[in-house]
C-alpha cells in the first residue's frame, strides 16, 4: 500500500460514498483541509476479552476466582461492567472500529453492543459472543466460558 495524494473523500448522511481525484470543487461542499495528516480506514480486531485489556501478564492469574469475585454482588458487578465499557472505548480510541468478541463475562458483550447501537455509550461496533462454551477445566473455563460436561449442557 502507499499513501495516495490529491484525493477527495465524498461523504453524505456520515458514509463516505466516493474518494475521488481532487478538482475544483463547487461551493455546495465544505472543504477540510487535512494539513498533512492522514486518513485511515476503521480497523477490526477478531479476538477480544473485554473483559480484559490485552496486556500481557507476567505472572498467570486464577481467572476463574477473579470472575467469581467480581460477579459476587451488584456493586462489583456494576464496576466490572464499566471496565469492559471502558476497554472497548480504549479499542475505538485507537482506531478499531469493529470488533469480534470471543468469550467474555455474562451477557455484558452483547448488553454492550446494545448499549452503543442506542447511542447510550462510545464505543466500536461488537459482533458479540458473550460467554464461550468450555470444558471442565478447560481453556478459559469459568472465566469468559461456561463448563459444558455433555452435548446437551452445551446446546443448553
Amino acid at each position: 500500500m502507499e499513501v495516495e495524494t490529491g484525493k477527495a473523500i465524498f461523504i453524505e448522511n456520515e458514509k463516505i460514498v466516493a474518494i475521488e481525484p481532487y478538482r475544483n470543487l463547487d461551493k455546495s461542499y465544505q472543504i477540510i483541509d487535512l494539513q498533512g495528516k492522514y486518513i485511515l480506514p476503521g480497523l477490526i480486531n477478531m479476538h477480544v476479552h473485554l473483559a480484559g485489556n490485552g496486556k500481557p501478564q507476567k505472572k498467570q492469574k486464577d481467572n476463574e476466582k477473579t470472575v467469581k469475585m467480581l460477579m459476587s454482588n451488584p456493586l462489583s458487578r456494576k464496576i466490572t461492567y464499566k471496565v469492559v465499557s471502558n476497554f472497548a472505548k480504549i479499542e475505538l480510541m485507537s482506531g478499531v472500529t469493529t470488533i469480534r468478541t470471543v468469550g467474555g463475562i455474562a451477557h455484558y458483550d452483547s448488553k454492550l453492543r446494545d448499549e452503543i447501537l442506542k447511542g447510550k455509550v462510545i464505543g466500536p461496533r461488537i459482533v458479540a459472543s458473550n460467554e464461550g462454551i468450555s470444558v471442565p477445566h478447560g481453556h478459559m473455563a469459568g472465566s469468559v466460558a461456561i463448563a459444558a460436561h455433555n452435548n446437551e449442557e452445551a446446546l443448553a
